[in-house]
């Protein structure tokens, strides 16, 4: 009953924050608002399944970027990864280290970031299949960071990999993002 509740409040919220993206100032503010308080309420349901507890973290942590709570963003992401580390769930694990290395990427922190990157690219290339989206998700942002850290070859290498991942999962949009990157790094 407690998972069921909290995986209720966990789609709820989530629901809530993508429909707070067609809304401006306080009513905004104040669904986002709504989302975090069900899922701290989530998170508590759900301490005792570590892969939901990280999950509610992490949903926890991307509304607290929305809100602009940077800090305590990054407090929920160490604290999910702490609790998948402990468990057989190297999927989950690889997708909130990603998020972590977004938010240092974000932030101007490059070395963490690609570290972050590393370790959840590692982590895929074990355990997801060929056609997996968040794979792909993980490689684009490597490809982005090697870019902007100016290894013109191992972004092409990966921006290579990133297209066959989006096409392998249809995201078109995706493809188009590596072949516009592709023609750019184009010795």
């Amino acid at each position: 009953m407690r998972q069921r509740d909290a995986h209720e409040l966990m789609r709820a919220a989530w629901f809530r924050r993508r429909e707070s993206f067609e809304v401006d100032g306080q009513e905004r503010t104040e669904m986002l608002q709504q989302s975090a308080t069900e899922l701290e309420q989530a998170a508590e349901l759900s301490r005792e399944v570590p892969v939901d507890f990280a999950q509610a973290l992490h949903l926890l942590a991307n509304v607290c970027i929305d809100l602009g709570d940077r800090d305590r963003a990054e407090t929920l992401w160490i604290e999910a990864i702490s609790v998948l580390e402990t468990c057989e769930a190297p999927l989950q694990l690889a997708h909130k280290v990603r998020h972590l290395g977004d938010f240092r990427f974000d932030g101007g922190q490059l070395k963490e970031a690609e570290k972050l990157y590393e370790t959840a690219l590692t982590l895929y290339r074990e355990h997801a299949s060929s056609e997996s989206l968040d794979f792909a998700n993980a490689l684009r942002r490597m490809a982005l960071l090697q870019e902007k850290r100016g290894d013109l070859e191992r972004a092409r290498a990966l921006w290579s990999e990133t297209r066959e991942l989006y096409a392998a999962v249809g995201l078109a949009q995706g493809v188009e993002e590596a072949d516009v990157h592709l023609a750019q790094l184009a010795p």
